[in-house]
C-alpha cells in the first residue's frame, strides 16, 4: 500500500490514544521471523500495551465513585513544531523556534517517519521542558506502533548504567522487556531478523543522566549516534529516538 492511501484517512480528527497511527503502522506488509524473535517481539509489545491499561492517576483514594480514564483513553497528541538540524542552529534558543509553524497532525508524521528511509540514518530528537510528556509519548509510541514485525524498544536511561556500551544497553533492555524464557545472544542478532522494517530504539531522559552526573556523559548523544551508524554500515539499520529537555 502507498502512503498517500495509508494517510488518507487520517483526516483533522485528534488521534486519541493513538488509536489510528496503529491501525496505520498494522496495515504494512507482514514480513516472516524466526519463532524466537517474534515471541521476543510479541513480548516487548505486550509489555508496551499494558503500561496504557492503567489509570491516569494512581489515586490512594477508597472512594469506588472515582473512575479515572486509562492512558490509552486519555492521551491527545500536542502540537509540536519540526526542525531539521544542520548543526548551525542554537535548540536551547527560544528564536530558534519563533519563526516555525506549529504542526498538529501527528499521526501523520509519525507514520511518515516510520516509512522513510532516512530515519535509519539521523536520530530523531525530541525536545521539550521537564513534565511536558515527552516520556508518555514515547511510552504510548511504543504500546501503539511496536508488533511483532515493526519492533520498538523503550529505554529508559536513568535506569541504566552509562559506563556500559550503547550496544550493551539496548541489549539489557531488550532482554527485560523481551521474552524471558529466550536467550538473546546479542542485540545485532535479533535486529538482524528485520532488514525491510528496522528497529526503532526509543532513549528517554538523556537531560536526565546529564543533571544526575553533572554534565559527565555530555558525549553520550554522539555514542547514540555512533552506534545508529554502525549498525547501518553493517546493513542492520535501526532508527533512533532520543527524549531531552533543550540544553
Amino acid at each position: 500500500r502507498t502512503l498517500s492511501s495509508l494517510l488518507g484517512g487520517v483526516g483533522d480528527k485528534i488521534d486519541i490514544g493513538f488509536e489510528k497511527l496503529k491501525e496505520l503502522i498494522t496495515a504494512l506488509p507482514d514480513m516472516k521471523k524466526a519463532e524466537d524473535t517474534k515471541d521476543i517481539a510479541e513480548n516487548l509489545t505486550k509489555t508496551y500495551c499494558s503500561s496504557l491499561e492503567k489509570p491516569v492517576v494512581d489515586s490512594q483514594d477508597n472512594d469506588e465513585k472515582l473512575v479515572y480514564p486509562h492512558v490509552s483513553e486519555a492521551y491527545i497528541p500536542q502540537t509540536y513544531k519540526l526542525l531539521r538540524y544542520t548543526g548551525q542552529e542554537r535548540l536551547e534558543l527560544t528564536n530558534t523556534w519563533n519563526g516555525l509553524e506549529p504542526q498538529k497532525d501527528m499521526t501523520s508524521f509519525w507514520t511518515k517517519y516510520y516509512l522513510d528511509p532516512a530515519s535509519v540514518e539521523n536520530i530523531l530528537l525530541i525536545l521539550g521542558e521537564p513534565g511536558i510528556g515527552k516520556s508518555l509519548l514515547t511510552k504510548v509510541l511504543c504500546a501503539r506502533m511496536s508488533s511483532d514485525t515493526g519492533v520498538f524498544i523503550r529505554i529508559p536511561l536513568r535506569e541504566h548504567d552509562m559506563e556500559e556500551r550503547i550496544e550493551s544497553i539496548v541489549l539489557s533492555q531488550l532482554r527485560w522487556d523481551g521474552h524471558p524464557s529466550v536467550d538473546i545472544p546479542s542485540f545485532k542478532w535479533f535486529a538482524a531478523e528485520f532488514p525491510d522494517n528496522p528497529i526503532t530504539v526509543v532513549f528517554d531522559g538523556y537531560d536526565e543522566v546529564l543533571q544526575a552526573t553533572g554534565g559527565v556523559y555530555r558525549k553520550l548523544l554522539k555514542e547514540i549516534h555512533n552506534f545508529q551508524k554502525e549498525c547501518y554500515e553493517q546493513s542492520i539499520p535501526v532508527r533512533v529516538i532520543v527524549t531531552s529537555r533543550e540544553t
